[in-house]
């Protein structure tokens, strides 16, 4: 029988009964798998270990901005890495196109084209793995600013509200 789980970053892994090998790995969104197999012990410490990278290194993305397909990205990292930038739908249901682009600790603000039509609304997500392991060492950033919601919000004044 074999179990894979696919993810960009924040998972964190609970053993919750050692003695029968059983494991709950859940990530912020919410998703869980359960395996009872030892030889995941080796991916459940990679994923404990990345996750503890993330939180001792100052590895980020504080802003994700558009101008067509090219995004600006200010971020910081402590090593030579690489930056991943993701284009979705609104929903979240279907990933467009993703760029990578290796960064250095030197760098605080680059550009990435991602090479696709882009579509009036979208979400954008971006993060940094290391350039050796491809192991993130940050946490997604995730950019709702392109959203239909967010438009219509910025496009509105204080005429575009009721008055109560």
């Amino acid at each position: 029988m074999a179990t894979s789980v696919v993810t960009a970053v924040d998972f964190s892994v609970k053993a919750e009964d050692k003695e029968n090998d059983s494991y709950d790995l859940t990530s912020q969104s919410s998703v869980s798998v359960e395996f009872k197999y030892e030889a995941f012990d080796v991916f459940s410490d990679a994923i404990n270990e990345a996750e503890t990278d993330a939180t001792q290194e100052v590895n980020n993305i504080s802003r994700i901005t558009f101008s067509e397909n090219t995004a600006t990205v200010n971020l910081k990292t402590t090593k030579d890495s690489k930056l991943l930038v993701g284009v979705y739908i609104e929903d979240e249901t279907k990933l467009l196109g993703v760029e990578t682009k290796d960064v250095t600790d030197v760098d605080t603000e680059v550009k990435v084209k991602v090479n696709i039509t882009m579509p009036e609304y979208f979400i954008a997500k971006g993060y940094i793995v290391d350039s050796y392991t491809m192991k993130p060492i940050s946490t997604v950033y995730t950019c709702t600013y392109y959203t239909s919601d967010m438009q219509q919000l910025f496009d509105s004044n204080i005429d575009s509200f009721d008055k109560d």
